[in-house]
């Protein structure tokens, strides 16, 4: 129970941050009970509802300048990634090491072998 709480939470959040409506699953039991509109729509709970205000204000900030518009847009977006904590980092930075010198110690080991071989064949023995 209290992980959906925390996902209704954070699509709450997040709808704020693009200025979009997030309908709940609660909200949406609620609206079919009254028999409201938005129950006629049919929509999904957790669905998104685009609210076209924030979006046309959002296009009007905009630049025409094709350069300064793609650095507005990759500022945005950079906004929006979920950065990892320094302990994701590190662990992860872990991981990619360990698999590169396992496959290292594997792939030399390949090496060695079928150069090993291939002297064999050559010295006729």
């Amino acid at each position: 129970m209290g992980r959906s709480r925390v996902r209704q939470r954070k699509q709450r959040e997040r709808s704020k941050d693009e200025g979009d409506e997030v309908v709940s699953e609660a909200e949406e039991i609620d609206a079919l009970k009254r028999g409201s509109s938005r129950s006629r729509n049919r929509r999904e709970p957790g669905r998104r509802r685009p609210a076209a205000a924030a979006s046309a204000t959002k296009k009007g900030t905009k630049s025409n300048n094709p350069v300064i518009r793609y650095l507005q847009e990759t500022g945005d977006e950079l906004r929006k990634v979920k950065w990892p904590t320094q302990e994701e980092a590190l662990r992860l930075t872990a991981i990619c090491l360990a698999a590169m010198i396992v496959s290292t110690i594997f792939l030399g080991g390949l090496d060695l072998l079928a150069q090993r071989v291939v002297i064999l064949a050559l010295s006729g023995g």
